[in-house]
């Protein structure tokens, strides 16, 4: 048999229920599949697959209203959560000072981006070195080329 969605396969099990009921309300056995059945053992067997699916489908149906309720419970609060926690940050700060009461909201506080000197300068010194090997190329041999980075620039004492 060919695939059947749900309401397919209800009205062929419940015409195949009315029809064993009606055509085979005299016969005392059915030989299907090597096994023997009573026309009324059949009718329940495809009367319990009924109830399965009239069950399963009230279950789908009452799933479907709790996820459309927690759906509509995450819209309300969602926004909520935001507001606190800009609330939360202005009021105790988004410093590592602060960090045992935004952990108490579930929050951390935002790490510094601050770069140290030898930092920059290396990036300066690779972008250079891009910037001069991609020259003489176009925009599109451009982008697989990176420069070589010259070797480590000596720190200087600071002037006294």
């Amino acid at each position: 048999m060919a695939f059947q969605n749900s309401t397919q396969r209800l009205k062929t099990l419940s015409k195949a229920k009315e029809g064993i009921g009606k055509h085979f309300q005299n016969v005392s056995s059915l030989t299907l599949g090597g096994r023997t059945f009573t026309p009324a053992a059949l009718q329940a067997l495809i009367q319990a697959e009924l109830d399965a699916m009239a069950a399963s489908g009230k279950l789908r149906a009452d799933l479907k209203v709790q996820i459309g309720a927690e759906h509509d419970a995450h819209d309300a609060v969602e926004p909520l959560l935001r507001y606190l926690k800009a609330y939360v940050r202005a009021m105790f700060g988004d410093v590592a000072a602060a960090s045992s009461a935004l952990e108490d909201f579930g929050y951390k506080p935002k790490k510094s981006s601050k770069k140290t000197l030898d930092t920059k300068v290396e990036a300066t010194a690779k972008a250079k070195a891009t910037r001069a090997a991609r020259q003489p190329v176009g925009s599109t041999k451009k982008q697989a080329i990176t420069g070589e980075q010259p070797s480590a620039p000596a720190t200087s004492k600071p002037v006294a």
